[in-house]
């Protein structure tokens, strides 16, 4: 058993090994943490820190693109209608983005109606999944693809 010699151990190589050890410690959970949460702007599509609380509702590209393939149901004027994402394409958006907003970039939420009735679009529905319960605006649907789209700013 190894005896420890408290007679070696001054209050200034206490102090020493400790600012050693919360260096190293901080050198090691810099990249973990992607520093990027500490800037103003942490919006980047690398940054967890503001992602990691953002409903879809509120959500960017990368939390929709997970989505592809999920059901939503929507109250349309007709009844539910089923949804389903196919696709989430970005928009080109140039310029600064508001400080209020929460998404990176513009995109387009593509949903496919499969056989079922297409809502009408060109307005707000009520929408249900399993991400959650939001509010979406459609734009005009297209009957010829059964397709309808959201764009998201």
């Amino acid at each position: 058993m190894t005896k420890l010699n408290l007679a070696s151990l001054s209050r200034r190589k206490l102090v020493a090994s400790m600012a050693v050890g919360i260096a190293a410690l901080g050198a090691v959970a810099a990249p973990a943490l992607n520093r990027t949460w500490f800037k103003k702007d942490a919006r980047g599509p690398r940054s967890w820190w503001n992602r990691q609380f953002t409903s879809l509702e509120r959500g960017g590209i990368d939390e929709w693109t997970r989505q592809v393939g999920s059901e939503f149901q929507a109250k349309t004027e007709s009844g539910t209608a089923a949804l389903k994402l196919v696709a989430v394409n970005p928009l080109n958006s140039k310029g600064a983005r508001p400080d209020d907003v929460t998404r990176d970039r513009a995109f387009v939420a593509v949903f496919d109606a499969g056989s079922a009735t297409l809502p009408a679009g060109d307005r707000m529905y009520a929408v249900n999944s399993a991400a959650g319960d939001m509010n979406v605006f459609f734009g005009p649907s297209n009957p010829k693809t059964a397709h309808i789209d959201a764009v998201f700013n």
